[in-house]
């Protein structure tokens, strides 16, 4: 099964939640509805491209989180290689900044109060390094975790990944349910001068200092920071930019009867943007507009031989309904 036939259950599954939710009904129906339909394209090398689907378009369905952060990456990716091109003496860190974890109804609230005003102090600090960033919001989900009937912590999917991938790990002893708290946090692709690189001046201790002061914490948060590319070579800045522009909500997040809840909380806000030099290659807006639309100023449409593939409910799967001899 591929990944948008996976994604596609997924979708299924938290429509069927939202459609018990009477203010969720409309939301659902039209994700229940969302890429029943495909259009393909064969190319001369056996390729598959698909040119069109019949999206609901919505914020938290995972069939159209997955098509925008598609969409983002093919203007961030080379919009940052220009950038490096162009500035040979630029080198990129890579910043999380987090938050404790909230109760999902607290969710927009500390987003709104907390983190956003934390990191607008943050960001025009006289020591905030960056020439630039790339900045995307990211919320994930806790999970209370049982093995062998023994209660072993409250974790994110990342920990519980870790966990089961131990060789002495033993499956069928294990149980997960969602909590109720989220876990909302920063991602921050910055662009430092390579003095900046080379001295590293700010050191961890300094970073969770300058965001705790800036977010008004009281207690030091979780903080990452860590070097992405050098005028040596690009080392893991390709890793680092599929993460901050990943999904908003993993779909993997969005299987339980909260999660309509936790998804509400996040509309009308804006997930993701850009500034300083950067905004020379890859406005904000641009990234917005893929956001709340889906698309881009550049669509492109290949042609080829036309191949359709509809939604099967009874196998749970895409089938081939058409598969044309005349080009487009």
């Amino acid at each position: 099964m591929n990944r948008l036939a996976t994604l596609k259950q997924k979708a299924i599954q938290l429509a069927g939640i939202m459609a018990t939710i009477d203010s969720e009904t409309e939301k659902a129906e039209k994700m229940l509805n969302c890429a029943t339909k495909l259009r393909y394209v064969l190319e001369s090398n056996s390729e598959k491209a698909l040119n069109y689907g019949n999206w609901c378009n919505q914020r938290g369905c995972p069939i159209c989180q997955w098509r925008r952060t598609f969409k983002i990456r093919s203007r961030v990716f080379p919009a940052i290689n220009l950038l490096v091109k162009n500035n040979p003496d630029i080198q990129a860190l890579f910043l999380t900044l987090t938050v404790k974890n909230c109760h999902q109804d607290s969710l927009r609230s500390t987003i709104r109060n907390i983190l956003m005003p934390g990191w607008r102090s943050f960001s025009r600090r006289r020591d905030f390094p960056a020439l630039g960033y790339l900045k995307s919001l990211e919320v994930t989900r806790s999970y209370d975790c049982y093995y062998a009937g023994e209660f072993i912590g409250r974790m994110g999917l990342k920990r519980i990944k870790r966990i089961v991938s131990l060789p002495e790990f033993n499956p069928s002893r294990f149980e997960r349910f969602p909590s109720e708290e989220v876990h909302p946090h920063y991602h921050a692709l910055l662009f430092v001068d390579w003095r900046y690189g080379v001295n590293y001046y700010l050191k961890h201790q300094d970073w969770m200092r300058l965001w705790r002061k800036s977010a008004k914490l009281d207690y030091n948060p979780f903080l990452d920071i860590r070097r992405a590319y050098s005028s040596e070579g690009f080392n893991n800045l390709e890793k680092v930019i599929l993460e901050a522009t990943k999904y908003a909500v993993s779909p993997g997040d969005m299987v339980d009867k909260l999660a309509p809840f936790a998804l509400r909380q996040l509309h009308g806000l804006k997930l993701m943007n850009t500034a300083g030099i950067f905004r020379d290659y890859l406005k904000s807006e641009d990234l917005e507009k893929i956001i709340q639309t889906g698309r881009t100023d550049r669509e492109m449409y290949i042609d080829g031989i036309p191949l359709n593939m509809d939604w099967n409910d009874s196998v749970g799967n895409y089938q081939i309904t058409k598969l044309a001899d005349l080009e487009w």
